[in-house]
């Protein structure tokens, strides 16, 4: 199954376990273990099998005492001259080297208060609090290099974290990642889609399992349906006009013809549609009951991009605006401060009672939708578009 969030409990042990560097005392149980997947989007080109799966495998273990929460790391690497690194001093540009990070965050919700610790294969730390490096946690790490692979052990007293105790049964977010420069893979626990990894919202969900039940919220739990597999249009129909597929996008903007796909029939309810999107000229995410049966019609979202930077909802061809009371004032057509080049995260929530266009996490379009519910996605794209990271998901009451 395909997840954009991960959620892990984090074991409790009675000793602080000695730090080395070479993971052989780790106490027992530290068996919370993680394999990471290559965060996205990489050069899919780059990859052997499955675009999904790193060249270099990478393991990690989370764990806790009484007094601090420890993180160990182990890195294989195919590069026959080991794990290259060159800095030396913290606080320093640890992260154009080899390196692994942790963030963590004390906030549930994913908010902007997050620790950064970035350690290469010799153990230099860059460290900080939501990019303030003038943060430096009293860490205790350890790494190790060996043949084919690298190590890493960090300790992290909770009192850096302005913890008078252990969290016990506190609902954590938490993200792990990897930076192999060697063969360009940048990989991660939590699917983050794109490469800006201080993004606290998209990271795991981390507790103390002090045997309480806890609740995450169930929404982050639903299973992602990735609807563009990177490598063919698999699963969609080319209904008019031309597209193409490479390095791991769908490409359009040939002969001046629009391009019209639909998936194959999926059983969806309420559902959000996420999408990373590069546009110049439109762009529709459509739903229909059916396709084929053009007296049903559609209905869409619709980005105008950077020619005229605007966005609409549209029933059919017309524009659909129906008030929706207690929510966001907007015009029928709203503006859309889009850049070329540029990629975006584009999201469309759809429900009975209304939709919401999403851009970069910033509310474009809410308004009602008063539409028949759909079986069927589709995108409609005219002029140069480049789409990648397809993906659609239940949604559940009040998400």
């Amino acid at each position: 199954t395909d997840q954009w969030i991960g959620v892990k409990d984090c074991q409790v042990v009675t000793s602080d376990p000695e730090l080395e560097g070479l993971l052989s005392k780790l106490p027992d149980p530290a068996h919370t273990c993680v394999e990471f997947i290559t965060r996205e989007p990489i050069e899919m080109v780059l990859i052997q099998g499955d675009p999904r799966r790193p060249k270099d495998k990478t393991t990690a273990r989370v764990l806790c005492t009484a007094e601090g929460l420890y993180v160990f790391f182990h890195c294989t690497t195919s590069s026959p001259a080991g794990a290259a690194w060159s800095r030396k001093t913290r606080d320093t540009d640890v992260w154009f080297d080899n390196n692994v990070e942790i963030f963590l965050s004390p906030d549930a919700a994913g908010g902007r208060d997050y620790y950064q610790i970035t350690v290469n294969p010799g153990g230099t730390v860059f460290d900080a609090r939501a990019r303030d490096k003038a943060w430096n946690g009293e860490l205790a790490v350890a790494t190790s290099i060996r043949r084919g692979s690298w190590t890493v052990e960090v300790g992290i007293p909770f009192k850096s974290l302005g913890l008078s105790g252990r969290p016990d049964n506190k609902v954590w977010r938490m993200n792990l990642t990897r930076l192999n420069t060697d063969t360009g893979e940048d990989t991660s626990w939590c699917v983050l889609g794109d490469y800006r990894s201080h993004t606290p919202s998209r990271f795991g969900y981390l507790w103390v399992d002090a045997g309480a039940k806890v609740n995450v919220p169930p929404q982050d739990m639903q299973p992602w349906r990735r609807l563009f597999n990177g490598r063919d249009l698999a699963g969609w129909k080319l209904i008019h006009g031309k597209a193409r597929v490479g390095k791991g996008e769908i490409r359009t903007g040939y002969q001046g013809q629009a391009r019209l796909l639909w998936t194959e029939p999926v059983p969806h309810d309420d559902f959000v549609v996420t999408a990373d999107v590069q546009v110049t000229g439109q762009l529709r995410f459509m739903f229909s009951p059916d396709p084929a049966n053009r007296k049903v019609g559609y209905f869409a979202a619709f980005i105008n991009g950077i020619n005229e930077s605007n966005v609409a909802l549209l029933r059919d061809w017309e524009y659909w605006n129906p008030p929706l009371g207690g929510h966001l004032t907007i015009p029928q057509v709203g503006p859309c401060p889009m850049q070329e080049g540029r990629w975006y995260r584009c999201e469309v929530h759809f429900r009975p009672d209304r939709v919401r266009l999403i851009l970069d996490g910033r509310v474009l379009m809410e308004s009602a939708n008063l539409f028949p519910k759909a079986r069927y996605f589709g995108l409609d794209m005219l002029g140069e578009g480049r789409l990648k990271n397809v993906r659609l998901r239940r949604l559940l009451s009040g998400s």
